[in-house]
C-alpha cells in the first residue's frame, strides 16, 4: 500500500504516530478489505487460522476493533478520504 492511500486513511502524520511494524500489519489488513465485499468475509480471511481454535468467534467484531486502534472503520478502507 502506498504513502498517498496509508495517508488517506490514516492522515497525513501516520508516519509520526505509528510504527513501522504497525503500519505493514495495517496496510497488509487494509488490502484484505480493499478485496473483500464485506467486513466478515475480511475477517474470514485474515483470521482463518485462530478462528479454528475458537469455539465461537465473532470475527467482524475482531477486525472492527483492530481497524479503531487506527480510527479506521472498514467502510474508510473501501472508500477513502479524499
Amino acid at each position: 500500500m502506498d504513502d498517498k492511500t496509508l495517508a488517506a486513511l490514516l492522515g497525513k502524520d501516520y508516519a509520526a504516530r505509528f510504527d513501522d511494524f504497525d503500519l505493514v500489519q495495517f496496510a497488509h489488513v487494509a488490502a484484505v478489505c480493499l478485496t473483500s465485499d464485506t467486513a466478515a468475509d475480511a475477517a474470514k480471511k485474515l483470521f482463518a487460522v485462530s478462528r479454528m481454535a475458537k469455539k465461537s468467534s465473532n470475527d467482524s467484531d475482531r477486525l472492527t476493533k483492530y481497524l479503531s486502534r487506527f480510527g479506521v472503520k472498514f467502510k474508510d478502507i473501501r472508500q477513502p478520504r479524499q
